[in-house]
């Protein structure tokens, strides 16, 4: 009790309202436990927020102030997958992911991105940035960018980061559906002056993919 009491910067005697305490923060250091054969955080003990922390401050800061063992035995505990060199800060990023019950755990985990949760603008940005936003054939959908970003992720030795890298050639917007190439026009705030056909749809995406990306 008076561990907690210190953590929330309290008297060391008196009584304590608990409903003055909702919306007050502290961290918390957990162990590896087990509950019916369930893996199952355990309490070890309260800390107080260090300088400048808040509530933004997040799981991160928390596991921060673990050892390196602790963080190891945490990952074995939970399964989580870590490929290649345990250092700290990718031990934590992982405890942290797994704790937002993220589907990204992994891919953090292994030092890359959980990428569903940018935008359209900002995974388009990131392709050019890399120079792969070229080997994105057709309609350059959200999917299809999130998937060329997690094979360069993966770097050269994954067969989706081969494919990603072998040269695009011509463009696929002759199999494109007339509804599917306007929705792309209007997403690059492109416009066609007059009837809006197939093949003046195509000439303007074309025009447009042979700009610099900006």
């Amino acid at each position: 009790m008076r561990e907690f009491t210190d953590a929330l910067g309290l008297p060391a005697k008196g009584e304590v309202d608990t409903d003055k305490l909702v919306g007050k923060k502290m961290k918390v250091k957990v162990n590896a436990g087990s509950y019916e054969g369930e893996y199952r955080a355990r309490l070890q003990r309260f800390l107080p927020l260090g300088d400048g922390e808040d509530a933004a401050s997040g799981g991160e800061d928390d596991y921060s102030t673990w050892d390196l063992s602790d963080l190891k035995e945490e990952i074995e505990s939970r399964e989580i997958e870590i490929e290649g060199n345990k250092t700290k800060a990718k031990l934590v990023k992982a405890l942290v992911a797994d704790d937002a019950g993220s589907n990204g755990a992994t891919a953090a985990a292994n030092g890359g991105e959980d990428y569903s949760e940018w935008s359209l603008d900002e995974l388009k940005e990131e392709a050019e940035k890399r120079g792969i936003l070229g080997n994105v054939a057709g309609r350059k959908t959200e999917a299809k960018l999130i998937s060329a970003l997690e094979a360069d992720d993966e770097g050269p030795g994954s067969d989706d980061a081969a494919a990603a890298d072998e040269p695009e050639g011509e463009d696929d917007y002759d199999e494109w559906e007339l509804e599917d190439l306007l929705a792309e026009v209007k997403d690059r705030e492109l416009t066609i002056s007059g009837r809006k056909t197939k093949e003046k749809a195509i000439e303007s995406l074309r025009a447009d993919d042979a700009k610099p990306f900006n």
